[in-house]
């Protein structure tokens, strides 16, 4: 019985086996290829569809791709690259600007160097050095929100562990901030602006030159700036009230909520009633009525404003138009600007269009300069001067980011075609189809691995197009240039007959 179990088992290991050895060559044989990719000299161009590739494109970008989207490599003559292994690792920099990305499963992990300077990060870590040649010189280390280490511009160090205690300096907006068991103790630094906080945000008393806050949230608070204004609460939000001493508006203001408000000022009268459904304002400069907010809000002057939210809405101010229906689905704005005016209409999530228009157009110019098309999730359309791009599918509902771009995107790009004046470069399922026409250079057409044919324009006028076709890779083939022809028959066999001479 074990010998019958032993017999008829081997033939279910076999199958496994054989299929983990398959799978072992498909990997060494990519990174082989990828290795290739990353030698072969510049000239060196090749086309196995999806499975491997080096082309140059429109750009004149020498292009590595193996496995589909997987791996792919680029180089040009500028100096710019790209090594990508999708969606693990992406590689980009530009040696002429001295700028370098990486990132490794993005957003999990990303950093950057440009010249000297050097920012990473992973997850919630963030590094930051500003000159990685100086032992000395300003950095971070902070781990968001737990630990903060660093050192800034004037080469203090600082370290926090967070809530426990510690500094942190040149945090966000403020030059520096101490706390011990926060929310117990904080006091924080903006210029000479100094303020002391006891269990934020309860207790807190500000002071700097020309300016005074005193907190003790929410009964009371009280804040000055200068000769500017005067601001105090009681019981916050119920009562608030406000005086302004500026030279072109002055007066006092008050909220009692929800049932009323006032302000009376030298340019601006407002009255709000039942807060913040009901307020009316008159001023030198602008009006506007809520009756009752949001739903219906109205106003005239530098801004002109009709909304009957969420339905639609109109709004118009010197250089900017904008308008909604349905809101937030429906979107339309315009900007007008000295040289150019910009369009751009979202039907969201499913419809985005982006048009950029010169105003007087030199003769022979196109007037649209950019225009942009994304119809989620099937295509995206864009086109900035002369180079223009087609692609299908497109699942980012909004523009792709540039890490975006280089790990994600080609990865369900199944259609994709790039036009630059006279070139352009179209491709199916990452090469099972592709066609290079290069203009009066010539051009190429693939359908791997059944058929493939080119023709090519010499630049001398004098010699001959050079025209071919072959089937399977070169299982069977002919060559054309002038008068005489080459046959190509198993791979290796090849047979050339009809005129020689100088032209051909």
């Amino acid at each position: 019985m074990r010998a019958q179990q032993r017999h008829t088992a081997l033939p279910l290991l076999r199958p496994r086996a054989r299929r983990f050895v398959e799978a072992a060559f498909v990997f060494i044989g990519c990174l082989a290829f990828f290795s290739l990719g990353r030698t072969a000299p510049i000239d060196a161009e090749w086309d196995w569809g999806p499975f491997t590739s080096r082309l140059r494109d429109v750009h004149g970008v020498v292009r590595w791709r193996a496995a589909g989207p997987l791996f792919e490599c680029a180089d040009d003559e500028e100096g710019r690259h790209l090594t990508a292994i999708r969606p693990f690792f992406a590689d980009a920099g530009d040696s002429v600007t001295g700028w370098t990305r990486r990132e490794i499963l993005w957003p999990l992990a990303a950093g950057k160097r440009l010249e000297k300077e050097l920012t990473w990060r992973l997850a919630l870590t963030w590094y930051q050095n500003f000159n990685t040649e100086d032992p000395r010189s300003r950095r971070r280390l902070w781990v968001v929100p737990f630990y903060f280490q660093g050192r800034d511009g004037q080469g203090r160090s600082y370290v926090a562990v967070f809530p426990l205690g510690g500094q942190i300096r040149e945090f966000f907006m403020l030059d520096r901030i101490d706390f011990a068991l926060f929310p117990l103790w904080v006091r924080s630094k903006k210029n000479e602006v100094y303020s002391t906080t006891l269990l934020w945000p309860i207790f807190s008393r500000t002071r700097g030159k020309g300016i005074y806050r005193i907190r003790a949230f929410p009964v009371f608070g009280r804040s000055m700036f200068r000769d500017h204004y005067e601001k105090k609460f009681v019981l916050w939000p119920l009562y608030t009230e406000a005086r302004y001493h500026y030279p072109s508006s002055s007066g006092r203001g008050f909220i009692l909520l929800p049932l009323y408000g006032r302000i009376r000022l030298t340019d601006q009268r407002a009255d709000l009633l039942l807060l913040p459904f009901f307020r009316y304002t008159r001023g030198a400069r602008q009006n506007m009525v809520h009756a009752p907010w949001p739903f219906v809000q109205i106003g005239w002057g530098e801004t002109r404003r009709t909304y009957l939210w969420p339905l639609y809405g109109r709004q118009r101010r010197p250089g900017v138009q904008n308008e909604f229906f349905l809101w937030p689905i429906g979107y339309r704005e315009r900007v007008d600007r000295p040289d150019t005016v910009f369009r751009r209409w979202m039907l969201l999530p499913f419809v985005q269009a982006e048009r950029e228009t010169l105003r007087r157009p030199p003769p022979g110019i196109e007037p649209v300069r950019n225009r942009y098309w994304r119809v989620w999730p099937f295509f995206s359309y864009e086109r900035q001067g002369a180079e223009a791009r087609w692609r299908i599918l497109a699942l980012m509902p909004f523009r792709d980011p540039p890490p975006v771009e280089r790990n994600w995107t080609p990865l369900w790009t199944l259609f994709e075609r790039t036009t630059l004046a006279d070139h352009s470069d179209t491709e199916l399922l990452w090469g099972l189809f592709r066609r290079q026409y290069r203009g009066a250079e010539g051009a190429r057409t693939s359908l791997f691995p059944l058929i493939e044919w080119s023709v090519r324009h010499p630049a001398a006028e004098a010699a001959p197009t050079v025209r071919s076709w072959s089937l399977l890779k070169g299982f069977l083939g002919i060559e054309s240039c002038g008068a005489q022809r080459r046959l190509r028959v198993l791979y290796f066999f090849r047979l050339r007959w009809g005129r020689t001479d100088e032209t051909s």
